[in-house]
């Protein structure tokens, strides 16, 4: 089975609100986009600054993919796994990623048990994710290589097959030093074209 993580991944494009009530309780989701463990904790203090009068603030993030993937979630004082793995789920189940779920309880003298909370936050993040506008991003990677002079014409014609961004070029007296920018998908087959065309006089840095 091929790896479909390469060819992108689905993420938000940009922060929404939904609200639940639950007898009584009010349940505030808010959902972020996010790039990094550091940006979805500052999301994260904001709303517990903006909601400070809230009985609970229990989030799920998730950010990157396969083996640099970071998931993090967290009760916030409620039962053991009534609040984050709920939300984490209704992400996953959604397969998004670079994403942060913030849902607030206000408490409404109601106790729901452990069943009615996992449910309520599981929907309150759910109702937020139905309401975001999901985008498709690729991931791109940066290719470092050093070629002869000589072979640096038929090499600089594969850029342009591959749709390449050229982040920097530096020319030596007998060498010329190329850093790229390329969809990861593409970036094996890059190589090997690269290889062919330097007549196998290339070397990845």
């Amino acid at each position: 089975m091929k790896n479909d993580s390469l060819k992108g991944y689905l993420t938000i494009k940009q922060s929404q609100k939904a609200k639940l009530k639950q007898k009584g309780s009010i349940f505030m989701a808010q959902a972020f986009p996010v790039t990094s463990e550091d940006h979805a904790k500052t999301r994260i203090e904001d709303v517990k600054k903006d909601l400070f009068d809230a009985t609970h603030n229990c989030f799920a993030f998730r950010i990157g993919q396969g083996q640099e993937e970071i998931v993090k979630h967290s009760d916030a004082g409620e039962p053991r796994g009534t609040a984050g793995k709920p939300i984490l789920t209704a992400i996953q189940s959604k397969n998004l990623t670079d994403i942060l779920v913030v849902v607030t309880r206000y408490f409404g003298g109601v106790k729901l048990g452990k069943g009615g909370l996992s449910r309520a936050y599981h929907d309150s993040a759910i109702k937020v994710l139905d309401e975001c506008q999901v985008i498709k991003r690729i991931k791109n990677i940066e290719v470092s290589f050093s070629v002869p002079l000589g072979v640096y014409g038929n090499v600089s014609k594969i850029f342009s097959k591959y749709n390449c961004t050229i982040l920097k070029s530096e020319f030596q007296s007998t060498q010329v030093k190329i850093d790229l920018e390329i969809e990861e998908a593409k970036s094996t087959n890059l190589k090997k074209d690269l290889t062919e065309a330097a007549d196998g006089k290339i070397e990845f840095l």
